[in-house]
């Protein structure tokens, strides 16, 4: 399935409260991506609000990893990304030591 005219579905790679993740294809680039499709507008809007903050202050990973989001006949609120490597909680997992209070902070308000 094609989203937009743009990103070809593949599988999905997960799924919560706010919508569901595949992995996609960005036709424009030949590149792979991960497509978020959210169930609701208020949603959306959120995480991309979340995005557009962290692009404004120059955050040079956050604007290296997004693509593209827009709203769509078939799917209607959705946001692409990069696959840039392994998840948020796997990389957590993966670190030898636990975050330090300050650390955890900081990642909380990058999510506000």
């Amino acid at each position: 399935m094609i989203v937009d005219h743009r990103f070809q579905l593949q599988k999905k790679i997960g799924s919560g409260a706010s919508g569901k993740v595949y992995l996609a294809k960005d036709l424009s680039s030949n590149s792979p991506c991960a497509l978020k499709i959210f169930k609701d507008e208020s949603e959306y809007h959120r995480e991309k609000n979340i995005y557009g903050k962290l692009i404004i202050q120059n955050v040079e990973s956050y604007s290296q990893m997004y693509i593209h989001s827009a709203t769509a006949n078939t799917f209607p609120y959705y946001i692409a990304l990069k696959m840039m490597g392994q998840s948020l909680n796997q990389e957590i997992k993966s670190l030898k030591q636990c975050l330090q209070l300050e650390q955890i902070i900081l990642l909380g308000i990058s999510l506000v």
